[in-house]
């Protein structure tokens, strides 16, 4: 079994949250599919290859490689290094999001412990870690695109029951500032 470099991934949010993944090997690949990628996120703002995890002998750095981008610290990068409790976000929205931690660092804890690795299979060269969530409920929550020429502008979360959508500001509504959204345009 291969063991990580010093330092994981701890999931904050989605599907990953208070997951601890291991980074493996000196070049760990996220993305949207199985093949090639170390860290699967099953999301359609991902890239097939979206990011790249990489230590090199200036540290760690991460690359991103997708067209929605990659956040560090809630800032759009390119490439940069990485230190530990950087805040590291997948595209657009606030599902795929992970605090970047060294090993001999005290352990982030977003709320509960996480289960360790179930094992670490190999399929066409590339390894893979494969994490199981033992009593834990599914959790959904339902989101809005607002999307103009093809390009996600803002990603919405909504609120459970009724929800009002409209251009003009109001307690529990909605509230998207664009000219083709009217002042009530959708209940949800």
């Amino acid at each position: 079994m291969s063991q990580s470099n010093g330092c994981l991934l701890v999931g904050i949010s989605g599907p990953f949250e208070g997951t601890r993944i291991p980074v493996l090997g000196n070049s760990f690949s996220v993305g949207r599919t199985k093949e090639g990628n170390q860290l699967v996120l099953n999301d359609t703002e991902i890239s097939r290859c979206h990011a790249i995890i990489s230590v090199s002998a200036a540290g760690w750095s991460i690359e991103d490689r997708s067209a929605n981008g990659t956040f560090l610290n809630d800032k759009r990068i390119k490439t940069a290094i990485l230190g530990e409790g950087d805040l590291i976000r997948f595209g657009p929205s606030r599902t795929n999001q992970f605090v970047f931690e060294l090993e001999s660092a005290p352990a982030y804890a977003p709320g509960s412990s996480a289960p360790a690795p179930a094992s670490t299979p190999e399929m066409m060269g590339v390894k893979r870690t494969v994490f199981e969530k033992i009593d834990a409920p599914p959790v959904f929550q339902a989101r809005l695109q607002l999307v103009i020429d093809r390009f996600t502008v803002q990603d919405i979360l909504l609120p459970q029951g009724n929800t009002l959508i409209g251009r003009t500001p109001a307690p529990g509504k909605v509230f998207v500032d664009h000219l083709s959204i009217s002042a009530e345009h959708a209940r949800i």
